[in-house]
């Protein structure tokens, strides 16, 4: 029944080109409008960051005393914080962040919070507090787009290494196959996290990128099926053969046996770490992407494009001797010659 089921879909690629670009262009949008969601109720805000400089063993002591002068002095200055969040950097080094809206004016409250931390503990290093915008992305590590963009330079050299190895091992068509079903993958996980206001956090690139990896050992092994076929078979040209070479059960033990691996991390994200819980939440989304592109994309694509390859590897071979043809000059003047003997 799989195969059948995939004889019907596999024709149909300009089907799940645009159902891919659908999902990917509604992400795009909601993004553009309401921006992804970074723990924050307004998309740019101002921040106070107090900067502790304390052994962990004695910060752990302090912290919520700490915590208690800068509440009062939130309190005090007349305003309120919207967000609050610890960052350890080191185990002598610690940061309390509270987030306020753009409008807040925190000149006098910075001077004074300074002020009382230095009273309250003389003998230990505050650095200055500071404020500043917050971006989209400060939630992820570094406070700016730096960790983005490794991360999207990561994924793009997976998916170019993922080509060049199976293009050079399994042909050109297999090779691309590939990286659209990688790239696909990627896009589409992206979408559903900021559609489904996932927290953007460094778990949730992790969780993108394990889904990417997913998706291209599944196009290895349609790649592998397929030359396997083709080897006893001949070219895959027609849905019907391309259905044989699709890994339908693999895909779905592979798939669960992750699916079950991923439940147990989000469980145990959820009683001991949050961001274990966060990346178990996005590589799920990553999972149903990665088995929509290898059962309905990738064998689709495959078969758009193995198509104009057999046809030109046969036009390539072929040794027209039909009549019509346009033969070499050579040819033409020994028949020229051949007849003219013949009339002598």
């Amino acid at each position: 029944m799989s195969k059948n089921f995939t004889a019907k879909t596999s024709p149909k690629w300009i089907l799940w080109s645009v159902i891919t670009a659908v999902i990917v262009l509604i992400g795009v949008v909601i993004m553009a409008i309401f921006g992804v969601n970074n723990a924050v109720n307004t998309q740019s805000c101002q921040k106070l960051v107090v900067n502790v400089q304390m052994a962990n063993t004695f910060y752990e002591e302090e912290r919520d005393d700490i915590e208690d002068i800068c509440e009062k002095a939130i309190a005090d200055a007349g305003l309120e914080a919207i967000a609050v969040s610890y960052d350890d950097v080191s185990t002598s080094e610690h940061e309390l962040v509270y987030s306020f809206r753009l409008d807040a004016d925190l000149t006098d409250l910075k001077d004074a919070l300074q002020a009382e931390l230095r009273e309250a503990y003389p003998d230990q290093d505050f650095a200055t507090t500071m404020s500043y915008r917050q971006s989209v992305l400060e939630k992820l590590p570094g406070g700016n787009t730096a960790f983005l963009v490794r991360n999207v330079l990561a994924g793009a050299v997976m998916a170019v290494l993922a080509f060049a190895y199976v293009s050079l091992r399994y042909k050109l068509w297999n090779g691309i196959t590939t990286f659209v079903s990688a790239v696909a993958t990627a896009a589409i996980a992206c979408s559903l996290v900021v559609l489904t206001r996932v927290v953007i956090t460094a778990s949730v690139m992790y969780g993108v990128l394990f889904a990417m990896l997913v998706s291209i050992a599944l196009s290895v092994l349609f790649a592998h099926k397929a030359a396997e076929e083709e080897r006893s078979g001949g070219a895959l040209t027609d849905a019907e053969a391309v259905s044989e070479a699709v890994p339908v059960c693999e895909t779905i033990k592979i798939c669960g046996g992750v699916a079950a691996a991923l439940l147990v991390i989000g469980v145990v994200g959820i009683f001991c770490a949050a961001n274990f819980a966060w990346f178990a939440l996005v590589a799920a989304f990553g999972l149903l992407a990665a088995a929509y592109s290898a059962l309905l994309l990738a064998p689709s694509v495959f078969l758009a494009l193995r198509k104009p390859f057999a046809k030109a590897a046969a036009e390539k071979a072929r040794y027209d001797y039909k009549k019509g043809v346009k033969q070499p000059k050579k040819e033409e003047k020994k028949e020229e010659t051949t007849e003219e003997a013949k009339a002598e």
